[in-house]
């Protein structure tokens, strides 16, 4: 009998323990856990509070758990492990700062069109929250939106937001819309402390050369040297050197830039530029056949290689060049001039008069090629042919069209 109660007690004494451990010490622990993530969260100690969050979530999956570590995971740029989190939470929780978090989840995965969404029903719950406003206006200037995006930074800035993220982020949308100088004075607000990063150092290089200011352009772009490098930072160092005549330097600058992506066809293309100025034509259409073999319907490349033939009497294959173009753009009346002067050079007038007279077909103005044609018309049908399309272009105020009707024509 004394073995039978014994044995009961120990029964009860188990179920006490399981019970107690159940719903009183494994809450408490718990909830422990979720406290201690929250005080590492709030010391932006990220990573440790995420190992505690989970030890919570491994316990009591708790709606309130999951949002922190969505948030933990966000603040991570991890988007798709706080997607999978957050669409948990908000089938029971739909306040505006789940989908705040959410619309920052779809942002790090780049889907621009679902954190839109989720910015703009914040803003539908809550028109005061600035976080709101400043994330949406980054979508926007992600989509090319950067008006749109210019008002929701004020109305950030409206609501709290004072900060140099949102000042960079003017900044690149002054920039989208071609305002450099607005620009640049949002960065120099904001370009310090943690904001001074390479790539920041870099953008405002590459605003200063787009208003022709070289030299900040250099000091900016040498200073993001300092902190790492890529191809762009020193194409946009050769460019700017290349304006200030250094072309040896400019000329290094396009190799470190082509060393770091061999596949960016501006940097051949521009170095060739370089390579003209120091008069090595050879090397120059070298570099531009790279470009076209990256870029084979760029007809600003093909341009390019064909004025550099012409330039260097190689007429034959830059007519070559200029009836590709006309390939890829048949009304480029640009294109059938240049060919005109290449065959007019060879000798070849009839053939110029036609692309000249394409070319005027598009462009009823174009004094230059009138001028063409005229000189053209008088190597095939003799000095009287030329009258008609010399008169054009002299009252279309092309000066050496007047300089030759007012020496053979006037009085005629």
């Amino acid at each position: 009998m004394k073995n039978k109660f014994l044995i009961g007690g120990l029964v009860v004494l188990i179920i006490l323990l399981f019970v107690g451990y159940k719903f009183v010490l494994q809450p408490y622990r718990c909830n422990n856990y979720y406290e201690q993530s929250l005080v590492l969260r709030d010391s932006s100690d990220i990573e440790n509070s995420l190992v505690f969050i989970n030890k919570a979530i491994d316990i009591n999956q708790k709606t309130e758990y999951y949002k922190l570590r969505g948030e933990l995971y966000v603040s991570l740029n991890k988007g798709a492990e706080a997607l999978k989190d957050l669409e948990i939470v908000i089938k029971t929780d739909t306040d505006y700062t789940t989908y705040l978090l959410r619309g920052k989840a779809f942002a790090l995965q780049s889907d621009l069109a679902s954190a839109y969404n989720d910015f703009t029903k914040v803003i539908s719950l809550n028109d005061t929250i600035g976080d709101a406003y400043l994330n949406r206006g980054v979508v926007l200037g992600a989509q090319g939106k950067y008006e749109e995006a210019l008002v929701d930074y004020d109305m950030a800035s409206k609501y709290g937001i004072d900060n140099q993220q949102l000042i960079m982020q003017r900044g690149f949308s002054k920039a989208g819309m071609n305002d450099f100088s607005g620009a640049i004075a949002d960065f120099d607000l904001a370009l310090k402390g943690e904001m001074a990063t390479f790539n920041n150092y870099k953008q405002r290089g590459i605003f200063k050369y787009k208003i022709k200011n070289y030299d900040g352009a250099l000091a900016d772009i040498d200073s993001a040297l300092t902190k790492g490098e890529d191809y762009e930072a020193y194409y946009f160092k050769a460019l700017a050197l290349s304006q200030n005549k250094r072309l040896d330097e400019s000329l290094e600058c396009f190799d470190k830039s082509i060393k770091l992506n061999a596949n960016y066809s501006e940097a051949y293309f521009n170095k060739s530029m370089v390579c003209m100025q120091k008069g090595n034509s050879k090397l120059a259409i070298s570099l531009i056949d790279k470009a076209i073999a990256l870029n084979p319907t760029s007809t600003k490349i093909l341009y390019r290689k064909g004025n550099i033939l012409a330039f260097s009497k190689k007429h034959k294959e830059a007519i070559k060049v200029f009836t590709k173009v006309l390939e890829i753009t048949p009304n480029d009346e640009t294109a059938y001039y240049n060919r005109g002067v290449s065959y007019g050079i060879l000798g070849n007038h009839k053939m110029a008069i036609n692309d000249y007279s394409q070319a005027i077909k598009i462009n009823s103005k174009y004094a230059e090629a009138y001028y063409q044609r005229a000189i053209s018309l008088i190597n095939v049908n003799g000095f009287k042919a030329g009258k008609p399309d010399c008169l054009v272009a002299k009252n279309l105020g092309f000066a050496p069209a007047a300089q030759m009707f007012n020496m053979y024509y006037k009085g005629q």
